[in-house]
């Protein structure tokens, strides 16, 4: 029985070998389904608030494809939930923009390849899902339309809305407004009862709750009896003069000139006491030439206002310590400083200042020749915070930051942060210099959220043991060197830190950084001044 079994199969195998050789199979070419594939790499990203952009790749036996748009669904395709269809696509038709949606909703989307002739051949649902963030449908706010306690707030006419809420930034009492029938006529509300000189954000909301807008506004100036109104054609030397210690001066739009003994020229002002100087308008800064030298424990607050140093009769910093002692604080928020050819401030007394605040500040065209651009030699200060800035061109022969160990002459405890500042060719002369050159006994250093384009001054971050490593978070980098990693071809061997953590982006992700614009283009970049993020 086996022997038999065995002389058959042997014979069968034969046969199918002869078979094979004698008859081979056709080449497989083409490929005949029963149906259409469905599109792949289907995808929905949301652009402009509620817009949601369809990419898909196509089939090739498609005549067209097909696409549902359900609301509040998450790819379960509820027939109540269909709210659009969108039919006769063609592949070249991805990417492909769906428009009108809700804000803060959910949609899901699927699409199918359609055969014309033969329903039976169409493909299989593909789903895709997104979020839409909320609507903005708010205009931008003209400055004529904000006063020191109301505000008028306007959007396309006969768009539907419920409320405004309008909430102070200080943790003061929000107003609700509510909207009536006439504002939705006409597109604007005018609401009342603000507090002056506070940044409000004003949220709109549908009978829903969906937000239709939001919006961020600083109230106007309410002159009180501290304050002094300064006009073009007003000699601002003497005003700054005259004005009584802790008064401020609020600074109509113009050029003023800080006089000096050289005609034609910017001189620089003696402060002596507690004094603000603050711009009238948000948006329409008044033009200060000169620099200030602070005397006698001085406080100066510079708020609104563009201090111009292109035609100072010296080359000196900003703002200098001109006299030893104790000094409150210097502020400078919303300005810009730009052209002064040694640097931003200079301290080469034993002056103590507690707090050097910069905020939200444009700094550009800081030389540094013949001086660092942040720099205390002699004396020193509590805290530094450099916070929301732009700055550009600048310290590009010295350091960006210098302090001396004057700890026989004053007693601080310096704590410097540099967060959320974005820095386009800062330190970038290749030049024996570093971001921080700090040797004050027992500093601290933070550079958070920071995006440094263009850096290449040969010591980095720092090169000196008394220089406290930075605690380092969230940093994006560029055409950077020697601050994540030695540059290639720098022979210097005493750099002390690095910031290996940081992002290195492949492309500049500036707009138009050539002609200052610092808009993003590179969505991935969460860090740098928040004011270029759209």
């Amino acid at each position: 029985m086996f022997n038999k079994l065995s002389t058959y199969l042997l014979v069968l195998c034969a046969a199918l070998a002869l078979a094979s050789c004698s008859d081979p199979m056709d080449e497989i070419t083409s490929l005949i389904t029963g149906r259409n594939f469905s599109p792949t790499n289907f995808t929905a990203k949301v652009k402009n608030k509620t817009n949601v952009q369809l990419t898909w790749d196509g089939s090739s036996d498609a005549d067209s494809y097909k696409i549902e748009v359900y609301a509040g669904d998450s790819l379960e395709f509820n027939a109540s939930n269909l709210v659009q269809t969108i039919e006769g696509l063609t592949a070249s038709s991805s990417p492909y923009m769906i428009t009108g949606l809700d804000g803060e909703t959910q949609y899901s989307f699927r699409i199918q390849a359609i055969t014309s002739t033969d329903a039976s051949r169409d493909s299989k649902w593909t789903g895709a899902v997104c979020k839409t963030d909320a609507e903005q449908i708010f205009y931008p706010l003209e400055e004529s339309k904000v006063g020191a306690k109301w505000v008028t707030l306007s959007w396309p006419a006969t768009y539907e809305a419920a409320t405004i809420t309008l909430t102070p930034s200080d943790g003061g009492t929000a107003i609700t407004y509510s909207i009536t029938a006439d504002d939705i006529a006409h597109g604007t509300a005018t609401i009342q009862g603000l507090t002056p000189e506070t940044e409000y954000t004003a949220v709109m909301k549908r009978n829903n709750g969906k937000t239709r807008g939001t919006l961020t506004f600083t109230t106007g100036i309410d002159l009180a009896d501290t304050d002094i109104l300064v006009s073009p054609g007003d000699d601002i030397r003497t005003k700054i003069e005259n004005a009584p210690a802790g008064y401020r001066l609020v600074i109509k739009p113009g050029t003023y000139r800080i006089s000096s003994d050289t005609e034609g020229k910017a001189g620089a002002i003696t402060i002596n006491k507690n004094i603000t100087l603050k711009g009238l308008r948000t948006s329409d800064h008044p033009v200060i030439q000169g620099r200030f030298a602070l005397t006698d424990g001085a406080s100066l607050a510079l708020d609104q206002v563009n201090l111009d140093g292109s035609q100072n009769e010296t080359t000196d910093h900003a703002i200098t310590y001109a006299e030893a002692g104790k000094f409150n604080e210097l502020t400078i928020t919303n300005s810009e400083i730009h052209d002064f050819t040694k640097g931003f401030f200079y301290i080469n007394v034993a002056a103590l200042i507690n707090t050097i605040d910069i905020e939200n500040c444009m700094i550009y065209n800081i030389e540094c020749a013949g001086g660092d651009c942040f720099d205390s030699r002699k004396g020193g200060y509590n805290t530094f915070n450099f916070i929301g800035n732009t700055m550009y061109n600048s310290a590009n022969s010295r350091d960006v930051v210098r302090m001396d160990n004057a700890s026989s002459k004053v007693s601080a405890t310096p704590a410097i942060t540099f967060d959320h500042n974005t820095f386009y060719h800062v330190g970038d002369g290749d030049a024996s210099y570093r971001f921080f050159y700090v040797r004050f006994t027992g500093n601290t250093i933070n550079f958070t959220n920071n995006i440094v384009v263009g850096f290449n001054n040969k010591r980095g971050f720092a090169n000196q043991k008394t220089t406290a490593i930075p605690d380092f978070k969230n940093n994006f980098y560029y055409d950077c060197k020697n601050l994540q990693s030695l540059a290639e071809g720098n022979t210097e061997t005493t750099i002390t830190c690095y910031d290996t953590n940081g992002t290195t982006l492949n492309s500049n992700p500036f707009k138009d950084a050539v002609h200052a614009d610092f808009t993003l283009i590179n969505d991935e970049v969460t860090g740098g001044d928040p004011r270029w993020i759209k």
